[in-house]
């Protein structure tokens, strides 16, 4: 799925039909004030109902101007050609300016994205677009729309929800939140044994919350066939499916020189000034940090698409915050290795 600032006409009406939990979509009529019978008071109800239920679970992207599919499962521009883009004087600094006081507490993260005619085939018409209002699950939630419900997606639609969800949305704040992101380093570690720089995983480990993580581990699952134990600290094998995977471990600690600490903290340690002695502590992972591992592909780059279709997965623990787990196809690395 691409970011939503890289949404274009083709894009978004290629979208499959039916409901989603990332994405809703609205035609002209539940925005376009510049249109016959279209309300004030309609269309703040309707997009405070949708901020509450995006900012309140996982976030997402509300498209307005896209009608329903007329043939096939592909989505059409509305018959109205889109959104009028001149809405109280500009449609899009109009939208900045309410949107965070359509839900309480006010909204402090949002995008507003215009996209216009891409060409002669295009459904959208002059002084029109299709209306991309992104939100990120927020970090203050829970949000109340104006009707004093409060919102969460559920099954594809924004749905009003009871008191116990609430709650659980305002414990979210209590726990870091860890997420993995994944990339190949074409030249990340020189292998000893072959003399030359090999091709790595590397593993980002960052904490999107608001809470800092003091202990972080987990594990990072690599298909047997990209990567192997040998030269890798804290993996073994694996079966899972009957599928052989290489099991790598990895935690936030950092290791330093007995004598480094010893002049940092004034403490006494075990061992020699004279002996390369280490000692290992927890370094806490604060919001927007992270800490990372990596693991050494045993094939060459060219070859990576011959594992297109295999999947990397992970699961990492923080503190007390539920298990966060995910997984990325190695397709997906070649396309970021293209880019």
């Amino acid at each position: 799925m691409r970011a939503a600032i890289e949404w274009d006409e083709d894009y978004i009406l290629s979208i499959s039909t039916g409901e989603h939990d990332w994405v809703e979509f609205k035609d002209a009529r539940k925005l376009d004030l510049n249109l016959p019978a279209v309300k004030m008071d309609d269309v703040r109800n309707e997009l405070s109902k949708q901020i509450s239920a995006f900012a309140n679970t996982g976030g997402g992207t509300i498209v307005y101007g896209v009608g329903d599919a007329t043939s096939g499962d592909r989505r059409v521009v509305d018959p109205n050609g889109g959104v009028s883009l001149s809405i109280k004087g500009g449609t899009k600094e109009w939208l900045e300016d309410i949107i965070p006081q359509l839900v309480d507490l006010p909204l402090t993260r949002f995008n507003v994205y215009l996209v216009t005619s891409d060409g002669s085939s295009s459904g959208i018409m002059p002084g029109k677009g299709l209306i991309l209002i992104e939100i990120p699950e927020s970090e203050n939630a829970p949000h109340q729309a104006n009707d004093y419900r409060y919102y969460a997606r559920v099954g594809g639609k924004s749905r009003p929800i009871q008191h116990r969800l609430v709650l659980d949305i305002m414990g979210r704040a209590k726990h870091p939140k860890m997420e993995v992101t994944c990339k190949v380093i074409p030249k990340g570690r020189y292998d000893g044994a072959e003399n030359r720089q090999v091709p790595i995983l590397r593993f980002y480990c960052l904490n999107q919350g608001r809470v800092f993580a003091n202990y972080v581990n987990g594990f990072i699952h690599v298909p047997a066939t990209l990567a192997s134990v040998r030269g890798e600290e804290d993996a073994s094998e694996e079966t899972i499916n009957d599928i052989k995977y290489v099991r790598k471990y990895f935690d936030n600690t950092i290791q330093e020189l007995v004598g480094q600490v010893e002049r940092q903290y004034g403490g006494q340690f075990p061992g020699s000034y004279n002996e390369p002695t280490f000692i290992s502590r927890f370094n806490p992972v604060l919001p927007s940090k992270h800490c990372t591992t990596s693991v050494k592909l045993c094939v060459p780059l060219d070859k990576l698409a011959d594992h297109a279709d295999e999947k990397i997965f992970w699961e990492v623990y923080a503190d007390s915050a539920p298990i966060e787990r995910g997984s990325i196809k190695v397709a997906e690395l070649i396309e970021q290795l293209a880019t």
